[in-house]
């Protein structure tokens, strides 16, 4: 009965695996599908695809999809007959649907207003931009009203702008020793003025160890006995830097004291490195004064 219960439990398993990888294989050969598709349309126009097209994207379930503005009627049979295929969606842009095309002269303007702009602290704040499916982004270093605000009246105000970036007010929970195994981490200087637009670190590595490490970094504040992450660099490389025993090195840290507003107080600094097979988190503490 147990052997006849087992033989059912197994196959029952292995029902389910195959119906995963069905899916799967599915999933891939709708995607392979969708890319025959838009091969065949490029194969029919090239670069001069028909006015009424401006932009094609592939939706979370790999179909691909064709942004039409105008009569989609007409436009699904004509697209279908140079496509060999109705595997395809199409979306009508207009009333607040923004085609790619679209985006892209929206976004060639914000950048080149960004360019040249006078205003530095807010050049610095925007460090990042994309286009989206249907939105463009904006990274902000600090993303809060008051910066958004600034955007909108100083580069751009669009509803096609989507902002991103923490507020400064993110609780940090890290936590990290000042020494591991010999390796240790120590700010340059242990106080600096409010208005330092970086701060130094000494990594040394008294250990027997050869270390590894990266380019990231996180640096906090206090505030009223709560720690929160300020926000400083997002954007890191990742090749891991290897240093042998009694090496040393210093690491340089962003402030940003335009976009931040940094105050007198309490900061530290967080580097993880990997030593003897595993991950450690160093932390140095620093003060800043006023100016």
């Amino acid at each position: 009965m147990k052997k006849g219960m087992f033989w059912t439990a197994l196959a029952g398993c292995l029902l389910a695996l195959n119906g995963c990888n069905l899916r799967k294989t599915n999933q891939e050969h709708k995607e392979l599908a969708g890319w025959e598709v838009l091969g065949n349309l490029d194969k029919a126009y090239g670069n001069d695809y028909p006015s009424y097209v401006e932009g094609r994207y592939f939706d979370n379930r790999g179909t691909p999809v064709l942004q039409i503005r105008g009569d989609t009627l007409q436009a699904r049979k004509e697209l279908a007959q140079a496509a060999g295929s109705n595997n395809f969606r199409l979306e009508q842009v207009g009333n607040g649907v923004y085609s790619q095309k679209e985006l892209d002269s929206l976004l060639t303007e914000m950048r080149r207003r960004l360019d040249t702009t006078t205003d530095t602290a807010l050049r610095t704040n925007a460090f990042g931009n994309g286009r989206g499916g249907h939105k463009i982004r904006v990274d902000l270093l600090r993303n809060t009203a008051e910066w958004r605000e600034r955007f909108r009246k100083e580069i751009m105000d669009s509803p096609a702008l989507e902002f991103d970036g923490p507020d400064g007010r993110e609780v940090c929970a890290l936590k990290g020793v000042s020494e591991v195994f010999g390796v240790s981490l120590e700010a340059e200087q242990a106080v600096i003025p409010a208005t330092a637009h970086e701060v130094s670190f000494v990594l040394h590595n008294g250990s027997n160890d050869t270390i590894g490490y990266g380019s990231a970094y996180d640096l906090a504040y206090e505030q009223n006995g709560q720690w929160y992450y300020l926000p400083t660099d997002r954007l890191f490389t990742l090749e891991l830097i290897e240093m042998l025993p009694d090496g040393q090195t210093i690491f340089s840290a962003n402030l940003y004291p335009e976009v931040n507003r940094n105050r007198p107080g309490h900061y530290r600094f967080f580097k993880e490195i990997s030593i003897k097979g595993q991950k450690e988190m160093l932390v140095a503490e620093f003060e800043m004064s006023a100016p």
